[in-house]
């Protein structure tokens, strides 16, 4: 990430995710700064990573509607990005759907007149119960689906390839992840 300091008190770079232009105070090296566009977390260089600006780069950056149309230097996103996981954000998809359909069924039950609160409480663990159980087999799901994703990379006749190998770590990453959610959030273990 290469910034720039003008006189004007402020350190200009861009996201190393998106691109996105962005001007940080000179006084905040070091502190953390999410990109507007992007969310993506950024670190104010400090003092001593600050270059002196360029000519272009001071054109560039003293109008904040000056908008350059051929950049001469390509901007590519950053390798080191983690790449979601699928399966956690899938899970959760899963959850909120569940907990709506507890919720509604739970609402509906309390809302009766005719029955007694002994049934009612009965009725209740039963959707306790339930949701529990959907629960184990969304998570045993996904689970599998990701240990059959990670044998098919492992098994692929180009495994050797650079592609290859990443998407394996990435899924085993993944993996990794969604076992640790489980056991924080849950206290399900594998």
């Amino acid at each position: 990430m290469s910034a720039t300091k003008k006189t004007d008190g402020k350190i200009r770079l861009r996201c190393s995710e998106c691109g996105k232009k962005l001007r940080l105070p000179a006084d905040g090296g070091g502190r953390i700064y999410r990109c507007p566009m992007c969310m993506n977390v950024i670190v104010s260089p400090l003092g001593g990573e600050e270059a002196a600006p360029s000519a272009e780069q001071e054109r560039e950056t003293s109008s904040p509607t000056y908008v350059k149309k051929q950049p001469t230097e390509a901007w590519t996103p950053s390798l080191a990005t983690k790449p979601r996981s699928d399966s956690i954000d899938r899970l959760v998809i899963f959850l909120s759907k569940e907990n709506n359909r507890v919720g509604t069924a739970a609402g509906n039950l309390l809302r009766e007149k005719t029955s007694d609160d002994e049934k009612k409480v009965e009725q209740l663990k039963q959707l306790r119960r339930e949701k529990a159980l959907n629960l184990k087999r969304e998570v045993d799901r996904l689970r599998e689906e990701l240990i059959q994703r990670i044998e098919t990379l492992r098994r692929h006749p180009t495994s050797n390839q650079a592609q290859i190998k990443q998407q394996l770590a990435q899924k085993e990453e993944e993996k990794r992840d969604f076992d640790l959610f489980l056991r924080v959030m849950f206290g399900m273990e594998e």
